[in-house]
């Protein structure tokens, strides 16, 4: 609810034949976020289109590739993230080097004569006898002035080869996860070790690693508002006896109730090995039914999520009733059972691993301690913490959430 007062202002926009007319100074555009109800998916990030066209919903998908609507169930086979590469080892010159794609499949290309293909990358076949330089993964060392080899192997998922030093670094970023930056995307280079950061352009701005329309980021005026005050103006010549402003503002004054408050973001952390990861996207709880069995009930299922890049946590809390909060752990399972899913952004486990439901995560948890504080109704707060140890060995410590719930 609000009311409305006139304030008189200073004449800000141009005086017309009409006496009064309603207009948004320096206003005009198209005003829509996206097309309603419409999910696509766009460099590795799947944007859903609420049913009004005024706002999106921004997820990661957990592999980093997409295609048409829908994530891609994992990379490309053999390679890892979008933008690696390996050789071609059915080619016996050595010549061919096979690219990730965004759609998760390789494309191929060949190195020059003097060239082959030696840790996905090409390099020359002449060279400076114990130079170093860095492959696609790993550090290679000129032998005998013939030709690089591996020297050094960088540990997958924790190092990668540093174009300055040639030698193995600790990775700066996830390959591939996206955050905002200075009215752009920061994308992490496919090896890890550096991050690039990509303009939105005119009439676009980052949203959770996503370039979209300004339209889709907004808090006051809400979204698919242009705004909260409207102008009425007169014709600029006093036409109007004089009794009114050449320019008068109409003001929206909220009144203090429930749906005029604005909602606090969503937030979620964790620490993962020692290292704290804020996530920064998907960050939402839903309240959804999945099935028990083939033929059996379909069981009450609380399903929290939040990502940052290719990074991204599940946690479901099966079998559970609405409102109920308290602990749970791996031993305590009558009132529901837990399961914290995790994905690195690029390894995946096949089949699925210890504690998982299904395909595509890098571990779930093999020991838990989960609470819940807060399990409110759709539009209100889920709030709790959690810290688990993981099938891979991975120790999460500090996990907390607030999030809104969306079902």
């Amino acid at each position: 609810m609000s009311f409305r007062v006139w304030i008189p202002v200073p004449v800000i926009c141009l005086g017309f034949a009409a006496i009064f007319q309603l207009l948004s100074c320096g206003g005009g555009g198209d005003s829509s976020c996206c097309s309603a109800g419409v999910t696509v998916c766009e460099d590795g990030i799947r944007r859903t289109c609420n049913e009004t066209g005024t706002d999106l919903t921004i997820a990661s998908c957990p592999s980093g590739a997409c295609l048409g609507n829908e994530c891609m169930p994992k990379q490309c086979e053999g390679v890892g993230t979008i933008g690696s590469s390996r050789c071609d080892l059915s080619d016996a010159s050595k010549k061919t080097v096979l690219t990730c794609t965004e759609s998760g499949t390789e494309f191929p290309s060949k190195c020059g004569d003097t060239e082959e293909c030696v840790d996905g990358t090409c390099q020359s076949t002449e060279c400076s006898e114990g130079s170093s330089t860095c492959g696609s993964k790993n550090v290679l060392t000129c032998t005998s002035g013939t030709g690089y080899s591996v020297s050094e192997t960088c540990s997958h998922g924790s190092t990668v080869c540093d174009e300055q030093s040639a030698a193995c670094v600790p990775v700066s970023c996830a390959p591939g996860s996206r955050e905002c930056s200075e009215g752009g995307v920061l994308v992490c280079t496919a090896n890890g070790n550096a991050s690039n950061l990509v303009s939105c352009g005119s009439g676009k701005t980052c949203k959770e690693g996503a370039c979209v329309k300004s339209a889709c980021v907004c808090d006051n005026p809400p979204c698919g508002q242009n705004s909260n005050t409207d102008t009425l103006t007169g014709d600029g010549a006093g036409n109007d006896g004089g009794g009114i402003p050449d320019s008068v503002t109409f003001q929206d004054i909220p009144q203090q109730d429930t749906g005029s408050v604005l909602k606090p973001p969503s937030t979620a952390s964790v620490t993962i090995d020692g290292s704290s990861l804020t996530f920064t996207a998907g960050k939402v709880a839903r309240w959804v039914p999945i099935s028990g069995t083939e033929t059996g009930p379909l069981e009450d299922t609380l399903q929290l999520t939040m990502a940052k890049g290719a990074k991204k946590i599940e946690i479901l809390l099966v079998g559970i009733t609405e409102n109920q909060v308290g602990e749970w752990t791996e031993v305590n399972t009558g009132n529901g059972t837990v399961e914290i899913r995790w994905s690195d952004g690029f390894t995946e486990e096949q089949p699925p691993v210890s504690g998982c439901s299904n395909y595509g995560w890098t571990s779930c948890a093999a020991t838990y301690t989960f609470n819940l504080t807060t399990f409110g109704a759709v539009g209100e707060r889920v709030i709790g913490s959690f810290e688990s140890v993981q099938s891979d060995g991975a120790v999460f410590t500090e996990g907390t959430f607030d999030l809104e719930r969306k079902q």
